[in-house]
């Protein structure tokens, strides 16, 4: 009997050492310049999504087949019911990595049997593996298949490249030819987290990829606010994902040094964190953000003067006063969204979105009265309704006005009649606690699922996935990422 005990914990030890040999191979794969570094901890999510049966294989239950299947072209969809034949090693975590070149993203997976996964994949794809650079390659459309040693490589091309190159960058990777994240301490203490999920973004690679792009650079000169970020200071950051019996937690970090810059900027510019705008956020808003500053400080940026620029040159702003505007901003500026009827919600510069704009003001009422006047001579006028001033705007209601120092704008495809977000105390709670949060709610056949998020301060935030269905957390935000399709469809003209 000691014998058989001895030898248990001889194949676990042994188990446990594998596993972690695997994933130590992963990691030397990805070049330590990569952009951004996702591990995700196979075993656990399997094992807390109870997503295998008796003999070990992936079963998805029929509520994740069912949304799979109505959205069976969606990114998520598409890797999952690969993911599910190719016979994984559930033992060893799946890496996506964001490459400094050739590829804009890609995927490291352990495979049980090459052999196998390429039968899948060549069935799946319709295209056929050819030895290229002395590994095994297929190419469907931007996507590269790369198979060697029993370790699978996905990745999609940034841009039109010859089938030798694609081959020969994938078995640099796999091969190891190049400096690690495995030698940079900072990324894999942040990946060794026990989460089901790590991420580790490095910001200077965020900078090359800008500079690199001319659509990104030319964003920026439209709106150098985002600059405050890009242009950053900041090393990196990092987020982790856990699974938990009713929903999943979340912590976020800022990876910076104590006298950058960056710090110094949200010091003189950020304001104590403030919940009253929610007063003025409709419940039908799905998706909400708040960032609480002082206006004074804020327009002494060079960012700011250029935006509030950009807007007071254009034709009759000036009476508004843009300037001034920022100036009495001495908390929230927020902003709350939601898909208008007949908007795809893929379709971002939709004009259509149901839309609420809130910020709090040391000048609220006159800066109604100002825009009011504005809209007047705009051939824009009003009438008062429960209180608020009443626009039409391309058939459709805009609501604005002043409550309780919150200079608020809604824009809607129905009539106000609801209630607001003040009167839920999660939200309430988070907004009210964080100078930067965060706030989705997720609409599913099933019911709701919520996800709110917030940094308290400089460097740390958290925030919570939850749902108001009965059912395996796991399985109801895979459900979710399966209905995010793509944006749009990718051919050999449109690479980024």
């Amino acid at each position: 009997m000691k014998r058989i005990k001895t030898f248990v914990m001889f194949m676990l030890m042994l188990s446990m050492f594998s596993c972690t040999d695997i994933n130590k191979q992963l990691e030397e794969m990805i070049p330590a310049d990569s952009r951004g570094v996702v591990r995700i901890d196979v075993k656990s999510v399997i094992e807390k999504g109870q997503l295998t049966d008796e003999d070990g294989n992936i079963v998805f239950p029929q509520s994740l087949k069912d949304v799979m299947s109505k959205n069976e072209s969606a990114p998520v969809s598409e890797a999952m019911t690969l993911l599910r034949k190719i016979g994984i090693d559930t033992d060893a975590n799946i890496y996506c990595f964001v490459p400094k070149n050739t590829f804009s993203y890609a995927t490291l997976i352990a495979v049980n049997d090459a052999d196998e996964a390429k039968k899948v994949i060549e069935k799946q794809s319709g295209q056929k593996f050819q030895t290229i650079e002395k590994v095994d390659f297929l190419r469907n459309g931007a996507i590269s298949y790369v198979i060697d040693d029993d370790i699978l490589f996905i990745g999609k091309e940034a841009k039109e490249d010859a089938d030798s190159k694609l081959a020969l960058t994938a078995k640099g990777y796999l091969h190891k030819s190049s400096t690690s994240i495995a030698e940079d301490a900072s990324i894999t203490e942040s990946l060794h987290k026990e989460n089901d999920v790590n991420a580790y973004i490095n910001v200077s690679g965020l900078h090359n990829m800008i500079a690199n792009s001319e659509s990104l650079t030319e964003s920026l000169k439209k709106f150098p606010i985002l600059t405050l970020f890009t242009d950053s200071d900041i090393k990196a950051f990092t987020l982790h994902m856990n699974f938990e019996k009713e929903g999943a937690k979340f912590e976020a970090y800022v990876k910076a040094d104590d006298n950058c810059d960056y710090f110094k900027l949200l010091d003189a510019t950020m304001a104590k964190a403030d919940a009253s705008f929610l007063k003025v956020i409709p419940i039908s808003m799905n998706y909400i953000f708040s960032m609480s500053v002082n206006g004074e400080n804020l327009m002494k940026l060079d960012q700011i003067r250029k935006s509030v620029n950009l807007v007071s040159n254009l034709p009759s702003t000036d009476m508004l006063d843009f300037r001034s505007m920022v100036n009495s901003i001495d908390g929230p500026i927020a902003i709350g969204l939601s898909v208008g009827n007949g908007v795809n919600i893929s379709s971002v510069a939709n004009d259509n979105w149901n839309i609420a704009i809130a910020a709090k003001s040391k000048d609220a009422a006159a800066i109604v009265e100002r825009i009011v006047a504005f809209a007047a001579k705009m051939g824009q006028p009003d009438y008062i309704k429960d209180g608020r001033h009443l626009f039409t705007y391309q058939g459709m209601p805009v609501y604005m006005g002043n409550q309780d120092s919150i200079v608020y704008t809604i824009r809607l495809d129905h009539e106000l009649e609801e209630d607001f977000y003040y009167d839920m105390p999660d939200v309430r709670e988070r907004f009210a606690s964080c100078p930067l949060g965060v706030y989705a709610k997720i609409s599913e056949p099933q019911g709701e699922s919520y996800f709110n998020f917030g940094f308290k301060n400089k460097t740390d935030g958290d925030g919570v996935f939850y749902s108001m269905h009965e059912g395996n957390p796991v399985i109801t935000f895979l459900e979710i990422l399966c209905q995010l399709n793509k944006t749009e469809q990718t051919t050999q003209q449109q690479y980024y």
